[in-house]
């Protein structure tokens, strides 16, 4: 049986916001001994109110080995526009933990995407409700950093591309926020498939 080879675990983009009017371009990766790659991006609100347009992530290849200007899309996603709901974490909710005490839960339900905002950026993550109760955000799987007072939004997006590479020679995502009128916040990463054995 063939076993694939990977490496995984790649940031295209850490945990940033991203204001309006602005376009962030990654870091070029060389995908020329590469046949596929995974992206998985997390996008969230840094405010509650209600996007202009949407931000646009286009995962760009080149055939080039070094040319700029030769960006061609290899898949594009643009996010939703509508207002998020907003909530404050009350008191501290621990990593490892996976409850976020609140005190409202309006706008919130099992199976919504939230992203949290914390006042150190590096420390704010995502995750997917699980189950709500009267002043309890539980989310399915544990914090990894310990959110003190963090915002929390619903309507985050986890997006995913999957594509083949075998005929690229390089690699970049593009994530475009002009006209959203509203800072955003996002992260990036990406799995390469190195070879089959």
């Amino acid at each position: 049986m063939a076993i694939p080879t990977k490496t995984a675990n790649n940031d295209f983009v850490t945990i940033t916001t991203l204001a309006s009017n602005s376009v962030l371009i990654s870091s070029v990766v060389n995908v020329a001994s590469k046949f596929a790659a995974f992206v998985g991006i997390n996008f969230g609100r840094a405010v509650a109110t209600a996007l202009t347009e949407g931000v646009e992530f286009r995962l760009e290849g080149s055939m080039n080995d070094s040319t700029d200007g030769e960006w061609f899309p290899l898949a594009v996603y643009k996010t939703a526009i509508a207002a998020a709901s907003d909530e404050a974490v009350s008191g501290t909710a621990a990593a490892g933990s996976a409850t976020l005490a609140v005190t409202s839960v309006v706008g919130f339900a099992a199976g919504d995407l939230i992203s949290m905002l914390n006042a150190t950026l590096a420390n704010s993550e995502f995750g997917r409700v699980r189950l709500v109760s009267a002043s309890v955000i539980t989310i399915e799987d544990n914090l990894t950093f310990t959110q003190t007072s963090s915002s929390l939004f619903d309507s985050a997006e986890f997006i995913s591309f999957n594509v083949d590479l075998s005929a690229v020679t390089r690699m970049r995502l593009v994530t475009d926020a002009r006209n959203t009128g509203q800072t955003v916040m996002f992260k990036a990463k990406y799995v390469l498939l190195d070879s089959i054995g």
